[in-house]
């Protein structure tokens, strides 16, 4: 007699095989539940039901839900170090282009829906549970800021940025580029920037970043 296709039969046969494409499937299907529901209200048994498989199989791959979550941070993390994967090639040599490039991403990345939404997440959740927090902003946040580090120190070497510590110098820029902007985008004033949208005030923000901490 043949199977009745069920909708866990289907989950059960689009399942990958083997066991590092396993740990990415369930990765992939937790991204998109923590994002839908948030890491608290969301489930194992939704995981099953989502991605397939069984209870035992997301345990043999991941001892507990925390573990799972560091899982999905990781995959934050190499998504958001992609988005800024530019920023490891050698600067423009002008500083003005390279720091707007810079700043054109980082209002893109960090105004668009799957960020605003990670970040919401991870603000609910921390009430409640501190450490999800820190797990968050040792995996994802901190790292951009290590990035910014680099990339402005590079012009501070080229004599076009004040010699000062960099790590303060990456906070200003940040500061100035993202404050109000991600207080309106979390608040609802404005949606995710276009091109355009943030080309434009990319271009502000640099200029007024280089009249105060310009060479």
């Amino acid at each position: 007699m043949a199977e009745k296709k069920t909708p866990a039969t289907r989950a059960r046969r689009k399942r990958p095989y083997g066991t590092e494409a396993t740990r990415e499937h369930l990765v992939k299907n937790a991204r998109e539940l923590f994002h839908q529901k948030g890491f608290k209200d969301a489930s194992i048994g939704q995981l099953v039901s989502q991605a397939g498989g069984s209870k035992e199989t997301i345990y043999r791959h991941f001892s507990s839900k925390e573990e799972l979550l560091s899982a999905v941070f990781d995959a934050e993390l190499k998504d958001y170090v992609a988005t800024l994967a530019p920023l490891r090639e050698p600067p423009p040599e002008d500083v003005k282009k390279g720091l707007t490039d810079l700043a054109q991403g980082l209002l893109i990345e960090l105004t668009s829906d799957h960020s605003v939404s990670l970040h919401q997440n991870m603000t609910a959740e921390t009430r409640s549970r501190p450490e999800v927090g820190q797990l968050f902003y040792a995996l994802y946040i901190s790292k951009g800021y290590e990035i910014g580090e680099q990339y402005l120190g590079h012009y501070q070497q080229t004599g076009q940025l004040r010699k000062m510590n960099a790590r303060h110098l990456a906070e200003y820029f940040s500061g100035m580029l993202m404050y109000r902007t991600t207080l309106m985008r979390q608040c609802g004033v404005i949606s995710a920037m276009s091109r355009a949208e943030a080309r434009k005030l990319a271009v502000r923000v640099v200029e007024d970043f280089l009249e105060v901490f310009g060479a």
